[in-house]
């Protein structure tokens, strides 16, 4: 329906306008229509952007899970930090200075480097995300493995949306959840425990 009412626009002012020159009102008609136009079309264009963005961290989430399975089914625990992680699944991370604050603007003309043995934390190539791991436990020691990649730098972090995980392998239970573009989902969100009811501790918390 808009594009062809911008075809029959485009007919009128400069197929059928092209000997006779443009009048002022017309011109200022064209230029309304135009700016109408653009109204409705940026407010859908700008979340068909950022859900793009959202699949380089579904991607991350998806891929650490998945390691954390084959280092379990493997060793029969789960990944500490991003060594365990990195014996299964290629992750690279943007190492630029200042990504934590500006994001992709910093990311945008550095090159990936692959993420490093000791990491529970590190920003995603494009900078978009920070990506963030942790083994945790519940209160009779059962093992859950955490990931969670939320919006980052100045531009997105308000406006991107997050990706989590988790993996429990007692319950064999495994989920990825993507929010939504809607206002109540965008931002920062936490980890989820996949079920568990009690109160997750760290493996320090519980030595304590």
């Amino acid at each position: 329906m808009k594009i062809q009412f911008l075809q029959q626009l485009f007919k009128f002012f400069f197929v059928n306008k092209k000997d006779e020159g443009f009048s002022y009102v017309e011109v200022i008609i064209a230029v309304m229509v135009l700016g109408i136009v653009s109204s409705l079309a940026i407010p859908q264009f700008t979340p068909a952007v950022n859900k793009s963005r959202q699949k380089e961290a579904s991607l991350i989430v998806a891929s650490m899970l998945k390691a954390a399975q084959s280092n379990y089914a493997l060793f029969a625990e789960l990944p500490g930090d991003m060594g365990d992680v990195a014996k299964f699944a290629i992750l690279e991370k943007c190492n630029a200075k200042n990504v934590e604050s500006e994001g992709r603007e910093a990311c945008k003309n550095s090159v990936p480097v692959p993420v490093e043995k000791n990491d529970v934390l590190f920003y995603s190539p494009s900078g978009n995300y920070k990506v963030e791991m942790r083994k945790a436990y519940t209160i009779d020691e059962k093992q859950i493995y955490q990931v969670k990649a939320n919006p980052n730098g100045v531009a997105y972090v308000s406006k991107g949306s997050a990706v989590v995980g988790c993996y429990t392998p007692l319950d064999g239970i495994s989920h990825v959840k993507e929010y939504s573009f809607k206002v109540a989902e965008i931002g920062v969100k936490p980890y989820i425990n996949c079920g568990a009811k009690s109160r997750l501790f760290s493996a320090e918390e519980l030595e304590r």
